[in-house]
């Protein structure tokens, strides 16, 4: 069916993957005749640059690729192939949910609750799709669910019904996943309004994203490579300080503080900022903001890259919002410059320029001078423990790592298991690989800590975003010598 480019047009038309007809599918294109575009589905198109033309301008209009473009078509085949399935081995349709739930069978690779003769005779091909391509695979499923919710992407609506469509996924996989705070994380920054007010309004655009929500909860590595976004500039090292440019030091200015992390996780790329003011004594810092900035990959050397800007979930503020702007970095001059479509999108009131302060450089202007001198004295003295403390403040975590010395970290086919000291006192916990779907991609040397994250006690794995409390694991060995027969996990409180 797909042996050309011609049958692949007219496939996608007629199921109205870019548009809602013939006539609105040209529009989009920006025909002012739709003839071309009818000839083209009655097989009457003569010339191949004709056919052409319209392959680049579906690929242009909707930013995709031609490799993009024959995987959208064998992802609608196979989703009406899908559907027609589930109709066919009479599935229990009785909640609402019935979709949902068919989209967590394959994630969690659970199938117990679906027909016995759909796991014998069609799960082993359906495994196999997967491994020919998962993004095809996945957005199949995503297509199949969209039908099966009856949900219309052309309307007037289509903004708010894709952000209600990306939210209640990310709330109902997180509801069966709440120890994948990554992937829930990464899924809230799809709902910006910067992102969404930019997505053509079509059948594709609807699934496009929210396949991304199948990936991440199914796949942790896969969430961890797909996160790459971020640039990290080794230049400026794990802590870097910067301040507004052509500004002097003195009373009243700002100082911002960034935090690097790099690491297999969606925090890669990703740095921590924390704004000081400086006071009377030019020796006192007062601490003011921290948020998140993310310097994006650049793509294209004719244009500047997007710099993303957010807040920290904490006890004040449950929601993460999102800005967008564009930033350059000219390296010569250690200097970001950043733009902001409008004041608002400025939402941590940044400098349009600011200048990387190089702590033990020779400069010879004086202003720089006085802003390393300074800058060098207060990183020396009390900075990073500021730093430290107000960032846990802000997540009401208090990390434990001094208290309580995770000794080893062992793997098994069944558990993972971590042997604990605390006050001289050995504790073994382990948890069954089944409980999350993470831990079985775990290593014995991913950094692992205790902490105390909303006054209750977990296992965390900060570089990689999961958190487990520790009432869920089972405490299987404890130093009888300190503890006595029968200690459970009330030991390590």
């Amino acid at each position: 069916m797909f042996n050309n480019k011609q049958n692949i047009l007219k496939f996608l038309i007629e199921h109205r993957l870019f548009a809602p007809s013939v006539s609105a599918f040209a529009t989009r294109l920006g025909y002012a005749n739709r003839t071309k575009i009818y000839r083209l589905i009655n097989n009457k198109i003569r010339k191949i640059e004709t056919v052409d033309q319209i392959w680049d301008d579906t690929c242009r209009v909707f930013g995709i690729s031609e490799e993009q473009l024959i995987e959208i078509a064998i992802i609608t085949e196979r989703a009406k192939w899908f559907y027609d399935l589930i109709d066919n081995y009479q599935f229990d349709k009785e909640s609402s949910l019935w979709p949902e739930q068919i989209l967590a069978a394959f994630i969690d690779k659970n199938y117990t609750n679906l027909p016995t003769h759909f796991v014998d005779e069609v799960l082993p091909v359906l495994e196999d799709l997967k491994k020919e391509n998962e993004e095809v695979f996945f957005g199949m499923l995503m297509l199949f669910y969209v039908k099966a919710k009856k949900l219309n992407p052309y309307t007037s609506s289509f903004k708010q019904s894709l952000s209600k469509l990306i939210r209640h996924l990310n709330e109902y996989f997180h509801s069966l996943h709440p120890e994948n705070n990554v992937a829930y994380t990464a899924i809230q920054a799809l709902t910006a309004d910067a992102l969404l007010n930019n997505i053509l309004p079509c059948l594709w655009k609807l699934i496009e994203n929210p396949i991304l929500i199948l990936q991440y909860y199914a796949d942790p590595r896969f969430l961890n490579s797909a996160l790459h976004l971020g640039t990290i500039f080794p230049e400026w090292g794990e802590i870097s300080y910067w301040h507004a440019s052509g500004t002097d030091f003195c009373k009243g200015q700002k100082v911002w503080m960034f935090m690097s992390r790099e690491s297999d996780s969606i925090y890669h790329g990703s740095y921590i900022v924390h704004e000081f003011e400086i006071g009377k004594d030019n020796e006192t810092f007062i601490p003011c903001k921290l948020f998140i900035l993310l310097f994006w990959n650049k793509e294209d050397d004719e244009y500047d890259s997007i710099i993303q800007i957010s807040n920290f979930i904490s006890k004040e503020n449950n929601s993460y919002s999102f800005s967008y702007g564009l930033y350059r970095y000219i390296e010569s001059s250690q200097e970001i410059q950043i733009y902001f479509d409008t004041e608002n999108d400025n939402i941590y009131q940044l400098p349009y320029q600011l200048t990387r302060i190089k702590i033990g450089y020779p400069y010879k202007e004086k202003q720089e001078k006085i802003w390393s001198y300074f800058i060098e004295k207060f990183d020396n003295k009390d900075a990073r423990t500021i730093f430290s403390e107000n960032l846990c403040n802000l997540l009401n975590v208090e990390y434990l790592e001094d208290e309580y010395v995770i000794q080893d970290v062992t793997l098994t086919r069944k558990y993972y298991s971590l042997s604990i000291e605390k006050d001289d006192q050995q504790i073994v916990y382990r948890i069954s690989l089944d409980t999350y779907s993470f831990l079985k991609n775990l290593s014995v040397f991913e950094e692992v800590v205790v902490c105390r994250h909303d006054h209750k006690l977990c296992i965390e794995w900060p570089w990689l975003g999961y958190i487990i409390p520790v009432s869920e694991f089972e405490c299987i060995k404890v130093d009888i010598t300190h503890y006595g027969v029968g200690a459970s996990e009330k030991s390590l409180q």
